[in-house]
């Protein structure tokens, strides 16, 4: 930042005085923020507090030395105001400092490589532009050639952080791969024949040996074969419901008779 305030303190316009602060702070005098006796200092001081810290803040100040009407001092600020921020739009910015067309900041020096990706760009800092008599005979054009230097000296300090930037994380470049040779197929293993994968008899008889069956069952049967029963087979239910004895057809009615007395 000593840059900057070396071009600051070497640029010394006629029309008006500059006080420039890397910070965000306000120039102006707000009475009913500094007295905490005023109605509205709460809200005076809410409101700098929420002000967003971004883009470039600026002001325009004028004293009782320049006139003491205040229709001339208005006249003034507003004469100056304008020329700030026609140079800030004639080099690509919006009136408070954020970059709006990349194409027209490309023609300054030092910014040809500059990108789309970059267009997130704002100058930023506090600048304070105070007014002095000799603003109110000053033609039109003395007071644009005046704010563009202190708008150029701005720039210069974007671009300087922005090649400083470029140097910390400088852009990592491709790696060139090694050409890799084609590798020859390795030959096809063929396949094994039916006599190596089926057992042989002695591996057989070598099985039935670790059973410790009999003699006469090694014998009879090289191979020993299991009876296999399906496990979801369940003996057949049988019913143990009693029959009921249904009368025949042709059998009659029995009659109940009372006993008399």
């Amino acid at each position: 930042m000593k840059s900057i305030f070396n071009r600051f303190s070497r640029f010394q316009p006629t029309t008006f005085k500059v006080s420039y602060s890397p910070e965000y702070r306000t120039y102006l005098q707000h009475h009913a923020a500094s007295d905490w006796l005023h109605p509205l200092h709460i809200l005076r001081r809410r409101e700098l507090a929420e002000r967003k810290r971004e883009a470039l803040w600026w002001h325009v100040t004028s004293g009782i030395d320049l006139s003491r009407s205040s229709v001339v001092r208005s006249w003034c600020r507003r004469r100056l105001r304008g020329a700030f921020t026609e140079g800030l739009k004639e080099r690509g910015f919006d009136e408070f400092g954020r970059l709006l067309n990349v194409a027209k900041l490309r023609e300054q020096k030092g910014f040809k490589s500059l990108s789309e990706r970059n267009a997130d760009l704002s100058l930023d800092g506090s600048v304070r532009l105070h007014i002095t008599p000799a603003l109110v005979t000053a033609k039109y054009a003395d007071v644009r050639k005046e704010t563009g230097g202190i708008i150029d000296i701005l720039v210069e300090a974007l671009r300087d952080n922005l090649q400083a930037s470029h140097l910390s994380n400088p852009r990592p470049q491709p790696r060139s791969q090694p050409k890799t040779l084609p590798q020859s197929k390795a030959p096809s293993r063929p396949r094994e024949t039916a006599s190596q994968v089926l057992p042989s008899n002695q591996s057989q008889e070598g099985q039935l040996s670790q059973l410790n069956l009999p003699s006469h069952t090694k014998a009879q049967s090289p191979v020993i074969r299991y009876r296999s029963t399906p496990s979801n087979s369940h003996p057949p239910k049988i019913s143990t419901k009693r029959k009921t004895q249904q009368p025949p057809d042709n059998a009659k009615p029995q009659r109940h008779s009372r006993d008399t007395q």
